[in-house]
């Protein structure tokens, strides 16, 4: 997963009207839970009293923990055995923001600033996660699957077009397998001479 924070920290909640946006912390792999963060501290780690309590290797029982720090939700590693990683990089003490990519032994989770009605973070298509935003990109690829309709999909490298395609291929309800074709480690006088042969 690639972090897409911006590089504020997060404060109090912003109210606009009776709309207020609240902190969530989304784990997302091995299983999906989340928790909306509030309160002074929120303990994470294998033990019985931890607030976020989470089994599987890797995770110490008291391993790190959330905490307010004046208005900001602040990340402190407590020297766990295998560390805590913020955005990829190995973190002691930091400063959390939307979108940064938490991981704490085998357990990967997302921190987002949430809606109370907003769709909640969840496997969209086999293999394709996402919440609102990526529900409003797989919906017109849903209709048009269904409706045998030729898709082009195009982005850069890493963009994840292929897991689309397999969303794509999905919604089509077509029987038999996806087959991923990657097109530019086909040999030049392979793909010519398959053109060439028709």
């Amino acid at each position: 997963m690639e972090d897409s924070a911006d590089n504020s920290t997060v404060r109090e909640p912003a109210r606009v009207g009776r709309d207020v946006s609240r902190l969530t912390l989304r784990w997302v792999w091995p299983k999906e839970q989340a928790i909306t963060l509030q309160g002074a501290r929120l303990l994470i780690g294998r033990d019985s009293t931890a607030d976020l309590r989470l089994d599987g290797s890797g995770v110490s029982r008291q391993h790190a923990e959330l905490y307010r720090q004046g208005p900001l939700y602040v990340l402190r590693d407590l020297a766990s055995t295998n560390g805590t990683w913020l955005g990829g990089k190995q973190v002691e003490h930091c400063p959390i923001a939307p979108g940064q990519v938490i991981r704490v032994g085998d357990w990967v989770g997302i921190f987002r600033l949430e809606r109370p009605d907003e769709p909640s973070f969840s496997e969209v298509a086999p293999g394709l996660f996402g919440g609102r935003e990526i529900s409003a990109l797989v919906e017109p690829l849903a209709r048009a699957a269904r409706a045998s309709l030729k898709v082009l999909l195009v982005g850069s490298t890493g963009s994840g077009k292929e897991r689309f395609a397999r969303a794509i291929h999905h919604f089509s309800e077509r029987k038999g397998p996806f087959f991923a074709v990657n097109c530019a480690a086909i040999p030049d006088q392979l793909s010519e001479g398959g053109v060439h042969g028709r």
